[in-house]
């Protein structure tokens, strides 16, 4: 059943100064430090803690290195920050001080930007509509040699409508795709590995509803639908920003996030207390722009659910990158439930933001009969046939790893003592809760 859930506003450190307040944002992002936009107008990039306090602004208006004019977008990989410098129309790559690295130029004006593991960069491009259906996603090397174009534009002749049509978000997921998303007339999402190579396209359900509008072309009406202003991955979900009618047959950013599963599917909905025009989600925070171009930090948290007997270890996973301990046990093993036990109150004790998940090969009754005796705090995995303990490595139990994203970021070691493990496991996630 799909839920949906609502904010905080989160902003603590704002002051009364300006520096959150833009000329005319273009992108947000951020890395596990710092939250970075991008003011296509003020040519520059802003950069802030992750609670809101100001740090520091690169770049300024120019054609040098390290000067922009009119920043579409960035990423970050690394200690490197990747510019889309539209009317130079050039990529330009900066350390996290906005000391200039390095860069290329394009034959086309650069909008956003992915950078992917092996430095190969993706950039879009907004087509003119002159001459026909053009490639609008190019992939680059580090030092600018073009790999590999896809994503041919829509192309009718009516220019009004084709440029509707050819707006499109990109963005990276876990898997180190590239997902383009039409902002217009298309549910759609398509997608294309680094090295170019197309997946099947997801289209998104019936239930997401689209805003409609009629669209003036030359001595006639055209209807169009809008489908999404912004979007941004939160854990394996796409969380797409849906468009509004602020007035009359007119689209507008709007105030609802709808979290898309790999499937299609609408998994969950958070309602924003205002419009935003750029989202970007970072574990339970969403960074935004609001529609007075201030940056504003939204927390939203889901909500607990009751404990259950789960089929697949992708209905236990959350939205929003938090970070999982798995546990694999045996209900047959009395260190396994003291294991189980101890790891639940730890993170309950210590106010963690992450999820607990049990793995365990038992049968679905007798996991909810040991579930039911022993008031178990978190939901378990039923593992078929061993798939996730051959997964993952895992020989003996009870035996913890923790995820972060797709990332192991820790696996017991066998020859440590029990209590050593666990201590150990809650070293690492206090660290990666922040505490």
């Amino acid at each position: 059943m799909v839920k949906r859930h609502a904010v905080e506003d989160a902003k603590l450190n704002f002051g009364t100064d300006d520096d959150a307040v833009f000329s005319r944002p273009v992108s947000i992002s951020h890395d596990r430090d710092s939250i970075y936009v991008v003011d296509a107008e003020e040519n520059e990039i802003r950069v802030f803690s992750k609670t809101g306090t100001f740090m520091r602004a690169l770049g300024r208006k120019g054609q040098g290195p390290g000067e922009f004019d009119s920043p579409a977008d960035l990423d970050i990989s690394g200690d490197k920050i990747y510019v889309t410098d539209r009317f130079n129309k050039r990529v330009q790559i900066l350390d996290r001080e906005g000391n200039y690295l390095g860069g290329f130029r394009v034959p086309f004006t650069p909008e956003q930007i992915c950078v992917l593991s092996g430095g190969l960069i993706v950039l879009s491009h907004l087509p003119l509509g002159v001459d026909g259906p053009e490639p609008m996603v190019h992939g680059f090397t580090e030092n600018g040699r073009l790999v590999w174009e896809q994503a041919a534009s829509y192309y009718s002749g009516e220019r009004v409508y084709d440029t509707f049509r050819n707006f499109v978000v990109m963005v990276k997921d876990l898997r180190d795709d590239v997902l383009v998303i039409h902002k217009g007339d298309e549910r759609r999402i398509f997608r294309f590995d680094k090295g170019g190579k197309p997946g099947t396209p997801v289209r998104v359900t019936e239930d997401y509803a689209l805003k409609r509008i009629s669209l003036p072309l030359r001595g006639s009406k055209r209807h169009v639908s809008g489908f999404c202003w912004d979007a941004s991955f939160a854990g394996d979900s796409l969380g797409l920003l849906a468009s509004d009618s602020p007035r009359e047959n007119d689209l507008g950013p709007g105030h609802t996030i709808f979290l898309i599963a790999p499937d299609g599917l609408i998994k969950d909905i958070i309602d924003l207390p205002t419009a935003v025009t750029r989202i970007d989600m970072d574990g339970d925070d969403i960074h935004a722009v609001d529609t007075e171009n201030s940056l504003r930090i939204f927390r939203f948290s889901m909500a607990a659910e009751d404990p259950v007997v789960l089929s697949s270890l992708a209905e236990a996973l959350p939205r929003g990158g938090t970070p999982v301990l798995l546990i694999f046990f045996s209900t047959s093993c009395p260190s396994c439930f003291d294991d189980l036990l101890e790891m639940i109150y730890f993170v309950k004790k210590n106010g963690l933001a992450v999820r607990v998940v049990g793995i365990s090969g038992e049968s679905k009754a007798e996991l909810e009969a040991f579930m039911g005796k022993h008031s178990v705090g978190c939901s378990v995995v039923r593992d078929d046939r061993g798939k996730l303990r051959r997964r993952f490595g895992v020989d003996l139990v009870p035996y913890k790893i923790v995820l972060q994203g797709d990332t192991v970021v820790y696996r017991d070691n066998d020859y440590l003592e029990l209590s050593e493990r666990r201590r150990k496991a809650g070293q690492c996630l206090i660290k990666l809760a922040g505490k």
